[in-house]
């Protein structure tokens, strides 16, 4: 949802700090219910309990949280709305819920937004190295770093939204009383058969001769929502033992001197060493006023890292033992994260990076001997190339900051990829940063990973928008540049449009193709009118907008859209990627380059296939549809059509390209075995090949 979406850039001189994201509302038309509901049958929820040390600094980010640690999704795990942090990933706040959607008790005012729980915890008892109680005496403490969003910089760099004095971060503390409670009712749609006044009864369809009440006249047809189940859970209470109010990174920074600042917190309370101990984090936001539709959306981002919870520690006990990497992996493009694979092929040499940039930290006081190696791969794990940056010292960051050794901070690419005839590839490269012998206490934070993407698209953004794009004047135009190396077909154009509280960017656009005039638009090569923003029900999911007829180009297009309205149509602005030298608008009659850095999330499809990830997804010939999306990790249903090839397999890749499971395609589908995450579903006939995004959300 896109789980996370960003503060809008109005074009003008004025900066409005907001962000965008659709409400979800409860039925309309199933007001239910006056009665008792006890006869419910009971369902206890409960969750393992994990052991100490606890400790999670989020650099798994895959979107949600390590369903081994936390019980709950509503915050995002990322490395992309962070300035500066320990080590490479974060658990993002904000005011959007796990499926990029505003909370439905978002307001105006503070209102409660997302929550990070931890599962429960074995504070009573010491395991390992030998089996005792936990008592007081083995000075336990708990630690984390924040950072409130917004980060630092100048006004046309600013990624995200600060939170203001009124919104704030809260850690809570709680544990178990031993007693068993409420936690919601399931209840299950009834459809009702006849007319019914207030003071009339139902038969409940769950439990026959168990009748309800009702408050209100139904007509037939209309649905109510009866109670079938109810849900228990162990009763907790809870503590606020920390919080901090709304502020900018700036002022931090200017306060402390840090971009993320540490918390170091001693448990001396006797209830907290028990069976199941929780800890908790909460936000709260407020969506603020705007007069001006499409710019009320996802504000008030916190950042945490690094938390851990464990004995014999002390007040003192702020280093970690660690080496690490701070930023996502790059692509080996000089331009593009993605550009198809026929506009690469033949053009490497123009195409490629020289080198690729590291940033690697020591967060420990002493000076760690550490290495770097890469290696490029095929799918397949076939190795292209390796890289070996040998050994050298890395200083601590807190005096040095990070590593500033060529071979390591900036490895060169001195490979090509093998060319095929194919008109789509896919290679992964790996990177490893790691202490040389054993003293580096965390290892999952030594490898990253970019998945080279050669498919039918071009794009410069990374597919994750921590900001939106908007022009505020009625028949504003926007245009993208986008050079190509051959001569190639246009047959769609992928949107990525910021969902905006109450849909108020539903408005009209002209999709607008033009030629290249002086290194600015030109003429109109293409329009499409009456277009809509459309937003998918996946996180950070393209809609793709296919051209009514395919259009020739060479050399350098644009593409892009004239507005028919003053209203935003917050278009997805990746802040991680700078694509503003290729941003054009005009407001006034004459093309001005964009000076906010930053690229939109626009992406041209060319040359035969009609896919978001450059394999076949060809709507002509089959359609699969996938369901439920999100799912819960038990059973994915696939819907296909009766003349589907019988020797068809379904994959299932991760987020690396790396195969997780292959099957025969079948209506559904175990996927039990599948953590928290996105993963390609790939379906594959003898002529066509689909892929499918599906995300896990246990």
């Amino acid at each position: 949802m896109n789980k996370k979406i960003f503060f809008t850039i109005l074009i003008s001189i004025v900066i409005i700090q907001t962000n965008a994201q659709e409400i979800i509302t409860g039925l309309n038309r199933n007001h239910m219910v006056k009665q008792s509901e006890s006869f419910v049958k009971n369902i206890l929820i409960d969750y393992p309990p994990v052991t100490i040390p606890f400790i999670d600094d989020f650099s798994n980010y895959t979107i949600f949280p390590n369903p081994n640690l936390w019980i709950d999704n509503y915050v995002f795990i990322n490395s992309n709305y962070t300035t500066f942090p320990p080590t490479i990933g974060v658990a993002t706040f904000d005011a959007i819920n796990q499926y990029g959607a505003i909370h439905a008790n978002a307001q105006s005012t503070t209102f409660p937004s997302d929550t990070l729980t931890s599962r429960p915890i074995r504070l009573d008892t010491l395991f390992l190295p030998v089996y005792r109680p936990i008592t007081i005496a083995d000075s336990i403490y708990f630690s984390f770093y924040f950072q409130p969003g917004g980060s630092t910089g100048q006004p046309w760099e600013l990624f995200g939204d600060k939170p203001e004095f009124n919104d704030s971060l809260v850690l809570e503390f709680g544990y178990r009383t031993g007693n068993i409670v409420l936690d919601h009712y399931i209840r299950e749609p009834q459809e009702i058969t006849t007319y019914l006044l207030p003071g009339d009864s139902i038969e409940n369809h769950c439990y026959l001769g168990v009748y309800i009440y009702i408050e209100q006249a139904y007509f037939p047809y209309d649905t109510v929502w009866v109670p079938c189940d109810s849900v228990m859970k162990p009763e907790m209470v809870w503590t606020k033992v920390w919080y901090s109010n709304g502020l900018s990174l700036q002022q931090m920074l200017t306060n402390t001197g840090k971009y993320f600042n540490y918390v170091l917190i001693p448990i001396t309370n006797e209830q907290y060493l028990n069976p199941g101990f929780q800890f908790r984090f909460r936000n709260y936001a407020s969506l603020g006023n705007n007069a001006l539709p499409g710019w009320l959306g996802n504000v008030d981002q916190w950042n945490i890292d690094y938390v851990k919870l464990d004995i014999n520690r002390n007040y003192e006990d702020t280093i970690l033992k660690d080496v690490a990497f701070v930023n996502l992996a790059p692509s080996t493009l000089k331009k593009y994260q993605s550009m198809p694979w026929n506009q690469f092929k033949g053009f490497q040499n123009a195409e490629l990076k020289d080198s690729v940039k590291m940033q690697l930290t020591n967060l420990d006081v002493i000076t760690k001997n550490t290495s770097l190696i890469y290696k490029a791969e095929n799918l397949d794990n076939s190795l292209i190339y390796s890289y070996d940056g040998g050994s050298f010292n890395l200083d601590p960051y807190v005096t040095n900051g990070y590593q500033t050794y060529q071979p390591h901070a900036r490895p060169p690419i001195k490979f090509t990829f093998p060319e095929d005839a194919n008109d789509s590839a896919d290679f992964v490269v790996t990177y490893i940063h790691k202490e040389a012998g054993m003293g580096d206490k965390r290892a999952e934070n030594d490898t990253i990973r970019f998945n080279q993407h050669f498919y039918n698209y071009f794009a410069y953004d990374d597919g994750s928008p921590e900001n939106g794009y908007g022009l505020s004047v009625a028949g504003a135009k926007l245009a993208y540049r986008f050079k190509l190396n051959t001569p190639d077909t246009i047959q769609a154009i992928q949107m990525f449009f910021n969902q905006t509280f109450d849909h108020s960017n539903q408005q009209n656009f002209y999709l607008t193709i033009w030629n290249n005039v002086n290194n600015k638009p030109g003429d109109v090569i293409y329009e499409q009118a009456l277009v809509l923003p459309i937003f998918e029900d996946s996180i950070n999911e393209f809609h793709t907008y296919k051209l009514e007829e395919p259009l020739f180009v060479s050399g350098t297009f644009y593409v892009g859209w004239r507005q028919t309205s003053e209203y935003n149509l917050n278009i997805g602005f990746d802040r991680n990627n700078n694509a503003s030298e290729n941003i054009f608008y005009n407001t006034d009659g004459a093309w001005v380059n964009s000076f906010y850095t930053g690229a939109l999330m626009i992406r041209p499809m060319l040359g035969k296939s009609f896919s978001m990830v450059g394999m076949d997804e060809s709507i002509a010939a089959i359609d699969v549809q996938l369901y439920p999306n999100p799912n819960n990790g038990n059973f994915l249903n696939l819907k296909y059509p009766e003349n589907m090839d019988n020797n068809a397999v379904v994959n299932v890749f991760d987020v690396t390209g790396r195969l997780i499971s292959t099957e025969q395609i079948k209506p559904s589908i175990s996927i039990s075995s599948l953590q928290n995450g996105l993963y390609i579903v790939e379906i594959k006939t003898k002529n066509n090949t689909i892929a499918k995004r599906l995300i896990i959300s246990k």
